[in-house]
Protein backbone atom coordinates (compact mmCIF):
# COMPACT_ATOMS: atom_id res chain seq x y z
CA UNK A 1 0.00 0.00 0.00
CA UNK A 2 2.82 2.40 0.82
CA UNK A 3 4.32 1.75 -2.62
CA UNK A 4 1.03 2.78 -4.24
CA UNK A 5 0.87 5.91 -2.08
CA UNK A 6 4.43 6.76 -3.09
CA UNK A 7 3.51 6.37 -6.77
CA UNK A 8 0.50 8.65 -6.21
CA UNK A 9 2.72 11.24 -4.53
CA UNK A 10 4.80 11.49 -7.72
CA UNK A 11 1.65 12.65 -9.54
CA UNK A 12 2.34 10.04 -12.21
CA UNK A 13 -1.01 8.35 -12.78
CA UNK A 14 0.55 5.66 -14.97
CA UNK A 15 2.72 4.47 -12.07
CA UNK A 16 -0.34 4.13 -9.85
CA UNK A 17 -2.32 2.20 -12.47
CA UNK A 18 0.49 -0.34 -12.80
CA UNK A 19 -0.67 -1.63 -9.42
CA UNK A 20 -4.36 -1.96 -10.25
CA UNK A 21 -3.85 -5.56 -11.38
CA UNK A 22 -2.94 -6.33 -7.78
CA UNK A 23 -6.01 -4.65 -6.30
CA UNK A 24 -7.33 -7.86 -4.72
CA UNK A 25 -3.97 -8.44 -3.10
CA UNK A 26 -3.95 -4.90 -1.71
CA UNK A 27 -7.52 -5.18 -0.39
CA UNK A 28 -6.69 -8.51 1.30
CA UNK A 29 -4.27 -6.68 3.60
CA UNK A 30 -7.09 -4.55 4.97
CA UNK A 31 -8.93 -6.18 7.90
CA UNK A 32 -12.71 -6.34 8.17
CA UNK A 33 -15.05 -4.59 8.77
CA UNK A 34 -14.95 -2.15 5.84
CA UNK A 35 -13.09 1.02 6.71
CA UNK A 36 -11.89 4.32 5.33
CA UNK A 37 -8.65 2.57 4.37
CA UNK A 38 -10.52 0.29 1.95
CA UNK A 39 -12.22 3.28 0.40
CA UNK A 40 -8.93 5.17 0.15
CA UNK A 41 -7.38 2.35 -1.87
CA UNK A 42 -10.22 2.51 -4.40
CA UNK A 43 -10.05 6.32 -4.38
CA UNK A 44 -6.33 6.26 -5.25
CA UNK A 45 -6.98 4.26 -8.41
CA UNK A 46 -10.04 6.35 -9.31
CA UNK A 47 -8.00 9.54 -9.01
CA UNK A 48 -5.28 8.03 -11.22
CA UNK A 49 -7.89 7.26 -13.87
CA UNK A 50 -9.28 10.82 -13.60
CA UNK A 51 -5.79 12.19 -14.19
CA UNK A 52 -5.49 9.82 -17.14
CA UNK A 53 -8.67 11.22 -18.66
CA UNK A 54 -7.46 14.78 -18.10
CA UNK A 55 -4.08 13.96 -19.64
CA UNK A 56 -5.18 11.94 -22.66
CA UNK A 57 -8.84 12.79 -23.21
CA UNK A 58 -9.42 9.08 -23.77
CA UNK A 59 -12.63 7.30 -22.77
CA UNK A 60 -10.69 4.06 -22.18
CA UNK A 61 -10.62 4.90 -18.47
CA UNK A 62 -14.43 4.93 -18.20
CA UNK A 63 -14.94 1.17 -17.93
CA UNK A 64 -12.36 0.56 -15.15
CA UNK A 65 -13.77 3.60 -13.33
CA UNK A 66 -17.24 2.04 -13.47
CA UNK A 67 -15.84 -1.17 -11.95
CA UNK A 68 -14.01 0.70 -9.18
CA UNK A 69 -16.98 2.95 -8.37
CA UNK A 70 -19.35 -0.05 -8.33
CA UNK A 71 -17.13 -1.67 -5.72
CA UNK A 72 -16.95 1.63 -3.85
CA UNK A 73 -20.77 1.95 -3.85
CA UNK A 74 -21.10 -1.38 -2.05
CA UNK A 75 -18.38 -0.42 0.44
CA UNK A 76 -19.89 3.00 1.21
CA UNK A 77 -23.28 1.40 1.81
CA UNK A 78 -21.78 -0.94 4.41
CA UNK A 79 -20.09 2.07 6.02
CA UNK A 80 -23.43 3.96 5.98
CA UNK A 81 -21.84 6.87 4.09
CA UNK A 82 -24.98 7.33 2.04
CA UNK A 83 -24.24 10.76 0.63
CA UNK A 84 -20.92 9.57 -0.77
CA UNK A 85 -22.65 6.43 -2.01
CA UNK A 86 -25.24 8.45 -3.94
CA UNK A 87 -22.56 10.65 -5.47
CA UNK A 88 -20.60 7.56 -6.53
CA UNK A 89 -23.74 6.19 -8.20
CA UNK A 90 -24.09 9.42 -10.18
CA UNK A 91 -20.44 9.14 -11.17
CA UNK A 92 -21.05 5.62 -12.50
CA UNK A 93 -24.00 6.92 -14.52
CA UNK A 94 -21.82 9.66 -16.05
CA UNK A 95 -19.16 7.14 -17.06
CA UNK A 96 -21.84 4.93 -18.63
CA UNK A 97 -23.03 7.92 -20.64
CA UNK A 98 -19.51 8.27 -22.01
CA UNK A 99 -19.65 4.59 -22.93
CA UNK A 100 -22.95 5.25 -24.75
CA UNK A 101 -24.99 3.08 -22.43
CA UNK A 102 -27.89 5.44 -21.61
CA UNK A 103 -30.25 2.77 -20.26
CA UNK A 104 -27.64 1.56 -17.76
CA UNK A 105 -26.91 5.18 -16.85
CA UNK A 106 -30.60 5.81 -16.16
CA UNK A 107 -30.70 2.89 -13.74
CA UNK A 108 -27.77 4.26 -11.73
CA UNK A 109 -29.26 7.77 -11.66
CA UNK A 110 -32.53 6.27 -10.40
CA UNK A 111 -30.68 4.35 -7.69
CA UNK A 112 -28.86 7.52 -6.64
CA UNK A 113 -32.14 9.44 -6.52
CA UNK A 114 -33.62 6.84 -4.18
CA UNK A 115 -30.57 7.00 -1.90
CA UNK A 116 -30.75 10.80 -1.77
CA UNK A 117 -34.49 10.77 -1.02
CA UNK A 118 -34.22 8.01 1.58
CA UNK A 119 -31.47 9.72 3.56
CA UNK A 120 -32.34 13.38 3.04
CA UNK A 121 -29.41 14.35 0.84
CA UNK A 122 -30.91 16.89 -1.53
CA UNK A 123 -27.59 17.42 -3.31
CA UNK A 124 -27.59 13.76 -4.40
CA UNK A 125 -31.26 13.89 -5.41
CA UNK A 126 -30.60 17.05 -7.40
CA UNK A 127 -27.60 15.58 -9.22
CA UNK A 128 -29.51 12.40 -10.06
CA UNK A 129 -32.60 14.25 -11.31
CA UNK A 130 -30.44 16.51 -13.46
CA UNK A 131 -28.65 13.55 -15.05
CA UNK A 132 -31.92 11.70 -15.70
CA UNK A 133 -33.60 14.80 -17.07
CA UNK A 134 -30.80 15.52 -19.53
CA UNK A 135 -30.86 11.92 -20.78
CA UNK A 136 -34.62 11.95 -21.34
CA UNK A 137 -34.53 15.29 -23.15
CA UNK A 138 -31.71 14.01 -25.36
CA UNK A 139 -33.98 11.13 -26.36
CA UNK A 140 -36.63 13.61 -27.46
CA UNK A 141 -39.65 11.37 -27.02
CA UNK A 142 -39.80 12.05 -23.27
CA UNK A 143 -38.97 15.76 -23.26
CA UNK A 144 -41.76 16.81 -20.87
CA UNK A 145 -40.75 14.19 -18.30
CA UNK A 146 -37.15 15.35 -18.70
CA UNK A 147 -38.15 18.96 -18.05
CA UNK A 148 -40.02 17.92 -14.90
CA UNK A 149 -36.93 16.09 -13.67
CA UNK A 150 -34.79 19.19 -14.26
CA UNK A 151 -37.35 21.24 -12.33
CA UNK A 152 -37.11 18.69 -9.51
CA UNK A 153 -33.31 18.97 -9.65
CA UNK A 154 -33.56 22.74 -9.26
CA UNK A 155 -36.00 22.44 -6.35
CA UNK A 156 -33.72 19.94 -4.60
CA UNK A 157 -30.67 22.15 -5.24
CA UNK A 158 -32.32 25.04 -3.39
CA UNK A 159 -32.68 22.73 -0.35
CA UNK A 160 -29.19 21.24 -0.69
CA UNK A 161 -26.94 20.75 2.29
CA UNK A 162 -24.16 22.16 0.07
CA UNK A 163 -23.93 25.77 -1.06
CA UNK A 164 -27.03 25.82 -3.24
CA UNK A 165 -25.89 28.82 -5.31
CA UNK A 166 -23.28 26.67 -7.07
CA UNK A 167 -25.81 23.90 -7.71
CA UNK A 168 -28.37 26.36 -9.06
CA UNK A 169 -25.77 27.99 -11.32
CA UNK A 170 -25.14 24.54 -12.81
CA UNK A 171 -28.75 23.33 -13.17
CA UNK A 172 -30.49 26.55 -14.24
CA UNK A 173 -28.76 26.90 -17.64
CA UNK A 174 -29.49 23.23 -18.40
CA UNK A 175 -33.20 23.77 -17.70
CA UNK A 176 -33.25 27.09 -19.57
CA UNK A 177 -31.56 25.61 -22.66
CA UNK A 178 -34.00 22.69 -22.57
CA UNK A 179 -36.97 25.06 -22.42
CA UNK A 180 -35.60 27.01 -25.38
CA UNK A 181 -35.03 23.80 -27.35
CA UNK A 182 -38.50 22.39 -26.68
CA UNK A 183 -40.24 25.77 -27.04
CA UNK A 184 -41.85 25.21 -23.67
CA UNK A 185 -43.07 27.64 -20.97
CA UNK A 186 -41.89 31.09 -22.20
CA UNK A 187 -43.31 32.69 -19.05
CA UNK A 188 -41.23 30.30 -16.94
CA UNK A 189 -38.12 31.51 -18.76
CA UNK A 190 -38.92 35.08 -17.69
CA UNK A 191 -38.44 33.90 -14.10
CA UNK A 192 -35.58 31.43 -14.58
CA UNK A 193 -33.22 33.61 -16.63
CA UNK A 194 -33.00 36.45 -14.05
CA UNK A 195 -32.61 33.79 -11.35
CA UNK A 196 -29.68 32.35 -13.27
CA UNK A 197 -28.14 35.82 -13.68
CA UNK A 198 -28.32 36.32 -9.90
CA UNK A 199 -26.90 32.86 -9.10
CA UNK A 200 -24.10 33.25 -11.67
CA UNK A 201 -23.05 36.65 -10.31
CA UNK A 202 -23.13 35.29 -6.77
CA UNK A 203 -20.89 32.42 -7.86
CA UNK A 204 -18.38 34.85 -9.41
CA UNK A 205 -18.36 36.92 -6.22
CA UNK A 206 -17.81 33.84 -4.11
CA UNK A 207 -14.92 32.70 -6.30
CA UNK A 208 -13.62 36.29 -6.55
CA UNK A 209 -13.24 35.95 -10.31
CA UNK A 210 -15.41 35.87 -13.39
CA UNK A 211 -16.97 32.46 -13.97
CA UNK A 212 -18.27 30.89 -17.16
CA UNK A 213 -21.76 30.83 -15.65
CA UNK A 214 -21.90 34.64 -15.50
CA UNK A 215 -20.93 34.94 -19.17
CA UNK A 216 -23.45 32.28 -20.12
CA UNK A 217 -26.19 34.01 -18.11
CA UNK A 218 -25.77 37.20 -20.14
CA UNK A 219 -25.95 35.25 -23.38
CA UNK A 220 -29.13 33.45 -22.28
CA UNK A 221 -30.61 36.74 -21.12
CA UNK A 222 -29.96 38.21 -24.57
CA UNK A 223 -31.47 35.12 -26.17
CA UNK A 224 -34.62 35.46 -24.07
CA UNK A 225 -35.06 39.13 -24.96
CA UNK A 226 -34.63 38.32 -28.64
CA UNK A 227 -37.15 35.46 -28.46
CA UNK A 228 -39.70 37.71 -26.74
CA UNK A 229 -39.31 40.51 -29.29
CA UNK A 230 -37.12 42.87 -27.24
CA UNK A 231 -34.17 43.55 -29.60
CA UNK A 232 -32.84 46.60 -27.74
CA UNK A 233 -32.63 44.66 -24.47
CA UNK A 234 -30.98 41.75 -26.29
CA UNK A 235 -28.35 44.09 -27.76
CA UNK A 236 -27.74 45.61 -24.32
CA UNK A 237 -27.03 42.20 -22.80
CA UNK A 238 -24.67 41.20 -25.62
CA UNK A 239 -22.76 44.46 -25.24
CA UNK A 240 -22.51 43.82 -21.50
CA UNK A 241 -21.16 40.34 -22.25
CA UNK A 242 -18.49 41.69 -24.61
CA UNK A 243 -17.44 44.33 -22.07
CA UNK A 244 -17.26 41.72 -19.33
CA UNK A 245 -15.06 39.51 -21.49
CA UNK A 246 -12.82 42.43 -22.48
CA UNK A 247 -12.32 43.47 -18.84
CA UNK A 248 -11.62 39.90 -17.67
CA UNK A 249 -9.46 38.50 -20.44
CA UNK A 250 -7.35 36.30 -18.14
CA UNK A 251 -10.44 34.66 -16.65
CA UNK A 252 -11.93 34.17 -20.11
CA UNK A 253 -8.75 32.41 -21.28
CA UNK A 254 -9.00 30.03 -18.31
CA UNK A 255 -12.51 29.05 -19.44
CA UNK A 256 -11.40 28.11 -22.96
Amino acid sequence: MEIVRAADATDDWREVLKWQGRLEELMAFIPEPPSDVSEQVLALFLEAHRKGVASTGSTEHALPMVALQTRRVALLGKMERFRDQGQAMCSIAQHLELLRKPEDAKQWYQRARKVGAAHGFFSVESQACEGLGKLLIKEGRTAEEGLDLLRNALAAASLSEDEHIFAEACILPTLIEALFTTNNAPDELETLVPRFRAAAKAESRKKKRLGFAEMRSLYLSARLHEARGRPHEAEREMRALLLLMRDNQAAVQDQI
